[in-house]
């Protein structure tokens, strides 16, 4: 993946999605989640017909393939959607350095934003609160990795706890 073009929001839901037309998958250009996405499925995959199963139940809620069904928020979709996966050691590493964050996810939003327009079946704004590290303690907390995280950045924009994510190698 060294030198993989970067190109946000690349990917979607192939040519018959309802809304984005990108590639389910396309190892030639990559966005922060998708570079993640796809990593963990080839690291878990033994042959690409795996790989492309589990990108898929990696990306979309129980693995149904829509624009509806993927985990478009990291923190509200993602991360809880892949438990059977990842495991989110924010308090375990950070202890009692950690900070609280609350926000409203707004998924109906972000669909219309996006061009979707059968909204219904999205939940209502959902009140949501996270743990989070504090960048001033992020040093302090360096020998606690293994390096098989993946590091998820967190913002102060509105509607949106995830900014960029991306793996940590020691």
């Amino acid at each position: 993946a060294l030198g993989t073009p970067y190109l946000r929001d690349c990917l979607g839901e192939g040519t018959n999605g309802k809304c984005d037309h990108d590639p389910l998958i396309d190892f030639t250009k990559v966005d922060c989640l998708t570079f993640c996405e796809q990593i963990l499925a080839l690291s878990i995959s033994g042959d690409y017909r795996s790989t492309s199963r589990n990108l898929q139940k990696i990306r979309y809620l129980n693995g149904t393939i829509g624009f509806a069904y993927r985990n478009h928020f990291v923190m509200a979709d993602w991360v809880p959607h892949n438990r059977w996966l990842l495991k989110d050691v924010t308090e375990e590493k950070g202890g009692s350095a950690c900070r609280k964050m609350v926000k409203i996810i707004d998924r109906r939003a972000f669909a219309v934003s996006r061009g979707y327009t059968d909204v219904d079946i999205f939940p209502p704004p959902q009140r949501m609160q996270i743990r989070y590290l504090p960048k001033d303690q992020l040093l302090m907390t360096v020998p606690k990795l293994s390096g098989s995280e993946i590091m998820v950045f967190i913002t102060t924009r509105k509607g949106i706890f995830a900014s960029h994510l991306g793996f940590i190698i020691n």
